[in-house]
C-alpha cells in the first residue's frame, strides 16, 4: 500500500479487516481508547495516554493477555550496538598495534 489513490478511504479498509482481529488485542485497544477519551484527569488527553499505556502494560504482564508484543515478534533488543566496521578498521590502523609488532611504523608515523 505504498501508493494509494486520492479517493482511498482508510475506514473502508479498517472495516474490511476487522474480522482478522482477535479478541484480546481488540479488547485491550478499546479499553485503552476508553481511558484516553473518558478517563478522569486534566482536560487534555496527554496524561490519560500514559495512564492507558501503564494500565495496558500491567494487564498484559499480570494477566498474561495473549497479545503480540515487540519481544514476541522480534525477540529481545540487544543491550549494546556493534562497533561500526569503518570505525573498527580505523582504530586498528591508527591506535591499536598489530600483535607482535612493537615499532611505530604500524601507526603510520
Amino acid at each position: 500500500m505504498d501508493k494509494v489513490p486520492p479517493d482511498f478511504s482508510k475506514d473502508e479498509v479498517l472495516i474490511e479487516q476487522l474480522g482478522t482481529c482477535s479478541g484480546p488485542p481488540l479488547r485491550l485497544a478499546v479499553a485503552s481508547l476508553a481511558i484516553i477519551r473518558f478517563g478522569p484527569g486534566p482536560g487534555n488527553a496527554g496524561c490519560r495516554i500514559y495512564v492507558a499505556l501503564l494500565v495496558g502494560t500491567l494487564a498484559v504482564a499480570l494477566f498474561h493477555v495473549p497479545v503480540e508484543t515487540n519481544r514476541s515478534k522480534f525477540g529481545t533488543i540487544p543491550a549494546g550496538l556493534p562497533m561500526p566496521h569503518c570505525l573498527r578498521s580505523l582504530l586498528n590502523r591508527f591506535v591499536i598495534l598489530p600483535a607482535g609488532n612493537d615499532d611505530c611504523s604500524a601507526r603510520g608515523d
